[in-house]
């Protein structure tokens, strides 16, 4: 009680090499979720010049579009996800409950380890120097703000991401 969470948070994504989204319709719905991912975005391209590599994004619940009613929907993701390399978790969690006692789970601790390890090395190799976080704050408005929330939660999900 009584921290700045704001100003912590956007002290945290400013100080990050990469951030994982864990993503899914209320990820997308949330403002706040938005507002983290455009910072995110804005510090990459400040280090580097492109966001590319900044977010690895890793799907833990379909959205779907609501055009198409019954269990057969279409599935949607924002272009700011869809335009990066993303883990899908989705189907992992269909088939098992404890989806982390799992040897796909495993691989993809490895694949975002990987990832982290990749960008750190890419940050270093660029000269990259660590921003002044202390003016950073995240954007006021979130980076799927233009997303279509056409899209509703899978049928048979709890509602949670």
């Amino acid at each position: 009680l009584g921290d700045d969470w704001m100003r912590n948070t956007s002290d945290a994504i400013c100080q990050s090499v990469t951030m994982i989204a864990v993503c899914g319709p209320a990820y997308y719905g949330s403002d706040f979720c938005g507002r983290e991912w455009a910072g995110m975005e804005s510090v990459a391209v400040r280090r580097l010049g492109d966001d590319t590599p900044s977010i690895m994004p890793l799907v833990w619940q379909a959205a779907r579009a609501k055009a198409a009613p019954g269990l057969f929907q279409e599935e949607v993701v924002p272009p700011q996800v869809a335009r990066r390399q993303h883990l899908d978790l989705s189907r992992l969690r269909l088939r098992r409950e404890n989806v982390h006692e799992s040897d796909e789970f495993d691989d993809l601790v490895r694949v975002i380890v990987s990832r982290i390890d990749l960008n750190s090395s890419l940050l270093h190799a660029h000269g990259s120097k660590a921003l002044d976080c202390s003016q950073f704050e995240l954007p006021s408005t979130s980076a799927f703000a233009q997303f279509s929330q056409a899209a509703v939660q899978s049928p048979f999900s709890s509602g949670t991401p």
